[in-house]
């Protein structure tokens, strides 16, 4: 079963024609602030290391644009160390 996940967008920036753009949040703007999806993972936990590799896929269409969709999804790695028992 894969758990799902929630998301608030705080800052993000894009480039369109070789030009840079920040990303506009919230109604009436371009990107809406809130995403939710599902979290596909793989974890390997090694002595006191912790590795997890996987995908998320985002189920919110977070485009605020008529006529265009848009949605997050993409692969992670992350790293852990475990300190103590």
């Amino acid at each position: 079963m894969s758990p799902p996940y929630g998301a608030v967008g705080v800052a993000g920036k894009y480039k369109s024609d070789g030009e840079k753009h920040s990303v506009k949040f919230g109604n009436n703007k371009m990107v809406d602030r809130f995403d939710y999806g599902l979290r596909f993972s793989l974890n390997l936990n090694l002595s006191s290391f912790n590795f997890e590799a996987g995908y998320r896929l985002g189920l919110n269409d977070i485009s605020n644009m008529s006529g265009q969709k848009m949605y997050n999804r993409g692969f992670f790695f992350s790293t852990g160390l475990s300190f103590g028992d």
